[in-house]
């Protein structure tokens, strides 16, 4: 968890440096090593609310993947670099929408 704009939120692990990503305490363990097993509640009323008043404001998130594809002769293979991007969404960036997290 987080906050983005004084909003609760999810660093997503993809959008944040390898430096963050490895930084540690001074005891050693991972300054950012908890995990998000998304494991949300939400009622229908705030989904039905989020639904009606803010659909589409979500963002997107890109996602560098080693996207399997097919070389000159036709073979089928899978690289071993990201060769391309997916546009991602998620459910945790609903948060920023919610009066109680």
């Amino acid at each position: 968890m987080c906050l983005r704009n004084g909003k609760p939120g999810v660093c997503e692990y993809s959008e944040i440096s390898e430096r963050n990503k490895n930084m540690r305490d001074r005891s050693g363990n991972l300054v950012f090593g908890a995990a998000n097993i998304c494991s949300h509640f939400f009622t229908t009323k705030f989904l039905i609310k989020f639904i009606k008043e803010q659909r589409g404001k979500l963002p997107f998130h890109i996602a560098r993947k080693a996207i399997p594809t097919i070389d000159k002769a036709g073979r089928s293979y899978k690289p071993s670099e990201p060769n391309g991007i997916k546009m991602e969404m998620f459910i945790f960036d609903i948060f920023a929408f919610a009066e109680n997290v």
